[in-house]
Order: C-alpha cells, then sequence, then structure tokens
C-alpha cells in the first residue's frame, strides 16, 4: 500500500514521467510567456547538470546555495540538483549579507547560483571565501543553459535538500531533507487526495526557499504529469493580477496560504466583483490555521472548493481534508483526517480545563520524516526533535475527534507573513546586538495585505534621544530581509513581567 512508495526514487520516476509525457507542457514562464513540454525540460536540466559541474572543484560533494529569486531557472536548477546526487540549498532571494554569511557556515556550498545584479557585498563575501560563482539572469527563454542533449545518468540516490529553519531558537540551522523522501511523500499525497487525479495547472508563486515553492508547487504537480505557471515571488501587487493570471494560463488547482485568501476575500469586499472563467477545480491550503469562516467565504465568492492540509517541513503532510469532505463535519481549526500512514501521539496538556474538549501535544511518527537538523558542525541530528519514543514534536497543540485533526494553537512563536515565515524571536536576537537596545519583544499584529506583521517594543540602555527610533530601524534594515521588518518600533521605559522573569506580551500589547 502506502510503503510501497517509499522505494520509488525521484531519479527512476522522472525517466519514465518525462517518457509518458514527452510532449504535453511542464512549466509556463510568467515573465517570457515561454512555455517548455517534458522533453524540452529534460534537455535544459541535463544542459543545466553540465553547467554546474563545470564550476565544481572536482571529487566534492556538489552543494549548491540558491540566492535566486522564484523563476522558471530556480525550479530547473532544483531538479538539476536533485537529479545528480547533490544538495541544493536555498537562501531568500532578500536575504541580507549577514544571513547568507550564516547560511554558508553551516552549508558549506561548492557552489553559489546568483542573480545578476547581486548586492556586491555579498558577491565580494563569496569572492572572499573562495566559493565558485554562476551568474543567472532570469526570464531570459533559458538561453544560458545551452542545449545539450548528452546521455547522462539522472541518480536521486544521495539527494538532499537544505531549508532554514524558521528560527524559534534564534540561532539558525538548516533541515535536510531527502528527495527521495519528499518524491514518496508527494506520490502518497496524491493518491490519497483523490481530486488530482488528472493532468492539473497549477499557479507557483509560493517561495521557492521554503518548500511551498519547490515541493508543493514542484514535485507534487510531477505526479500526474501536470503542468507549474511559474510567476515571481509573492508580493502586494500579486493580489492585483492574480485572476487574470488564472484565467489566461487556464490554471486549474491553486495552493494557498490563508494570508493570501484574505488578501483575495479583501478585495472582493472593496471591488466590483468581476467574473472571471471558473475553470479551478480545487484550492488546497496550508502552512498555517485558517478561520472555517474564511474557508467557506471563498468557497462562497468564488465557486472554488478549498480543503486544508495540515503538515510541517520536517514531516510533510499529516492530515488533508478530502475532495468528499462534508460541511457539517468541519469545526473550527479542523485540518481534516490524519493520513493512513501516518502515526499520531496525543500528550494532554497539563491544566487543561475539565469542561472543554481535552488538548493534546501533537507527537507524530510518519514514514516522510526528515533526516534531521544540519548543524554548522556538519553533523545531521534529529533527535532533540524526538521523543523517547521517536516521534517527531511538532510543537501544535490539537484536539482529536474520531480519525479527524483540529489545531488550536501553537506553541511555536512563529507567523506567516504572506508568503513568508518570519521568526519573532530571531528578530528579538538581531535587534538586541544594537548597542542602544537592552531588550526586546516582537509580536504578530494584524496586516491587511500580509494577514500578519511584526511590531517590535524596545528598551534602551539609556534614554537618550527621542530619534533613536529612526537610527535603530534603519540598523535592522541592514540585519534582517527587508520581509522580516517590523511595521513599526514602539521604546518602553520597561516590560511587564512574570515572577519568573518572562516579558508579558499579551500585557505589552494592551499597556
Amino acid at each position: 500500500g502506502y510503503m510501497s512508495d517509499l522505494v520509488n526514487s525521484f531519479s527512476s520516476n522522472f525517466v519514465s514521467i518525462v517518457e509518458k509525457n514527452t510532449d504535453s507542457t511542464m512549466l509556463i514562464d510568467c515573465k517570457s510567456g515561454s512555455k517548455f513540454s517534458y522533453s524540452d525540460v529534460d534537455i535544459k536540466i541535463k544542459s543545466c547538470m553540465l553547467l554546474l559541474t563545470s564550476h565544481l572543484p572536482s571529487g566534492k560533494t556538489q552543494s549548491i546555495l540558491s540566492l535566486l529569486p522564484n523563476s522558471i531557472e530556480t525550479l530547473i536548477i532544483f531538479f538539476s540538483v536533485s537529479l545528480s546526487d547533490s544538495t541544493y540549498a536555498p537562501c531568500h532571494e532578500l536575504s541580507s549579507i549577514e544571513e547568507v554569511k550564516d547560511w554558508v557556515s553551516i552549508v558549506k556550498p561548492t557552489l553559489c547560483v546568483v542573480p545578476r545584479g547581486l548586492k556586491y557585498e555579498i558577491e565580494e563575501y563569496l569572492n572572499s571565501e573562495s566559493i565558485p560563482i554562476i551568474f543567472v539572469s532570469t526570464g531570459d527563454h533559458l538561453s544560458w543553459m545551452g542545449y545539450d542533449e548528452s546521455l547522462i545518468k539522472y541518480s536521486s540516490k544521495g539527494s538532499k535538500l537544505l531549508l532554514k529553519t524558521s528560527g524559534t531558537t534564534g540561532s539558525p540551522k538548516a533541515m535536510c531533507l531527502n528527495i527521495n523522501t519528499l518524491w514518496s511523500s508527494a506520490n502518497s499525497f496524491v493518491r490519497h487526495n483523490g481530486a488530482i487525479d488528472e493532468k492539473l495547472r497549477y499557479y507557483n508563486f509560493l517561495p521557492m526557499s521554503y518548500l511551498g515553492g519547490l515541493f508543493n508547487l514542484g514535485l507534487i504537480p510531477l505526479v500526474k504529469g501536470g503542468s507549474i505557471v511559474i510567476d515571481e515571488s509573492f508580493s502586494a501587487k500579486t493580489y492585483f493580477k492574480f485572476w487574470k493570471i488564472v484565467e489566461k494560463y487556464k490554471i486549474s488547482i491553486l495552493w494557498l496560504v490563508p494570508t493570501i485568501i484574505n488578501g483575495l476575500l479583501s478585495l472582493v469586499k472593496n471591488a466590483n466583483k468581476k467574473a472571471y472563467d471558473n475553470r479551478v477545480k480545487l484550492c488546497l491550503v496550508g502552512t498555517a490555521p485558517i478561520k472555517l469562516a474564511d474557508k467557506e467565504l471563498f468557497e462562497r465568492e468564488f465557486g472554488i472548493p478549498v480543503r486544508e492540509n495540515y503538515g510541517l517541513s520536517e514531516t510533510t503532510f499529516i492530515s488533508s481534508e478530502n475532495l468528499s469532505e462534508s460541511y457539517g463535519a468541519r469545526n473550527e481549526g479542523s485540518v481534516g483526517n490524519i493520513l493512513p500512514y501516518v502515526d499520531l501521539k496525543l500528550v494532554p496538556i497539563e491544566n487543561s480545563r475539565p469542561d472543554i474538549s481535552k488538548k493534546f501535544n501533537i507527537l507524530v511518527k510518519t514514514p516522510f520524516l526528515f533526516d534531521g537538523y544540519l548543524s554548522a558542525d556538519g553533523s545531521i541530528n534529529k533527535a532533540l526533535a524526538l521523543d523517547a519514543d521517536n516521534y517527531f514534536r511538532t510543537g501544535d497543540i490539537g484536539i482529536i475527534e474520531g480519525n479527524r485533526l483540529s489545531i488550536i494553537g501553537r506553541s511555536k512563536d512563529i507567523i506567516k507573513k504572506g508568503g513568508n515565515f518570519v521568526s519573532l524571536r530571531e528578530i528579538e536576537l538581531v535587534v538586541e546586538k544594537n548597542k542602544h537596545v537592552l531588550e526586546s519583544a516582537a509580536v504578530s499584529i494584524p496586516h491587511s495585505f500580509y494577514g500578519e506583521s511584526v511590531l517590535l517594543y524596545i528598551v534602551l540602555n539609556s534614554p537618550e534621544s527621542a530619534c533613536i527610533n529612526q537610527e535603530i530601524y534603519s540598523w535592522l534594515g541592514d540585519h534582517v530581509s527587508k520581509y522580516k521588518m517590523p511595521d513599526k518600533i514602539i521604546i518602553k521605559e520597561k516590560f511587564p513581567k512574570t515572577t519568573s522573569g518572562k516579558i508579558m506580551k499579551i500585557a505589552l500589547q494592551d499597556c
């Protein structure tokens, strides 16, 4: 049954998928309008593999760091690395020099693939580390890759994907995911879902430095020989062109995050609803909690069924709503049925009120668990994330009724701003390096476009001039990515604290 997917390797499956779908469209580039069939992409992957190999020091394990924006090129490089027993380590395109240095120190790349027009200080740093660089132009019909049909043998046996953790502990780590495991998870998810039973067309605008852009919208569409329309990474302007792209490219399946669903709904409220050609068959949603009312409103406004799934980057999918899901069965926080290959362990939360449903910490066992966290010393360890029985701690809190899971909160201090994860703890740790800052507290605030954003409170070392606020804001802008920047910095004389000395963030927002 489900376990048979585990023996499937991405490389052998990819070859058969290309043979089966040779002339079918695989990738469409929003930027240039170019379309590439499965056989076109196959040739481009081989050309790209030769290009990458020509820049690599011989005899070294290939570990390729990417700083590229969302583009057709980025996805082809990801496929190329995944089919050549190598490691792909994407870094967000807007990363600061400090974030790039941290990532380099962990992933120790043998090659960097970067866009033309890269910040000079980052280029200078990579050169100082003697890391070879390939400069890539995005959106120019892939001409820079050349055209090569050499008989290259694909292998994904040792292929890995390294992704930056959201950073709850503050110190950056890399999650190490096995490409064959991801591919097997994609196959199992598609098989279980039932709605993804044909060649569907997906709209990919989720960041390709996370799993959203690479796995959900990169690998999963290939399982049934579907096609992927690739657009630049999500931003506020995505909302305004969204339905035009859906109509222009005849997109049949959407994969959204709750903030984007909310943004699309808010635009409907504020504009004359334009009729559009509704050939979208399904909208999948995940990565953060969504209100039941928002799911149902989206279904009413756009006539597209919304099905929620739940999982983490470390586990991939844990539960999923089926297309046949009956509406009466849904409740607030419900994320569908636990997938048949996932084993859940529920640890009761102490001090749960007896008059309400019992709340549990959720731990899971899945055949598709990641390999572990890669530390700066090169070791890969997942033991710290597992309990004594080898169940993975999700950090989420939920209730279970029958086989249906509802997520009611999370113990991790992470928000989803637009399509990007932001760790509040990371922002605090960075700003506290500033000489003027004594301590800080970052909190989540609602945002009309991004769903959630950051408000940063700080206490100064000494009550200096009032204009210090802007100086700290500018300083922070040099140390974190643009999308992690707080909306505002508020200076406080002191923070309300518990008896054990923890900052009371809720009280802070009230006072």
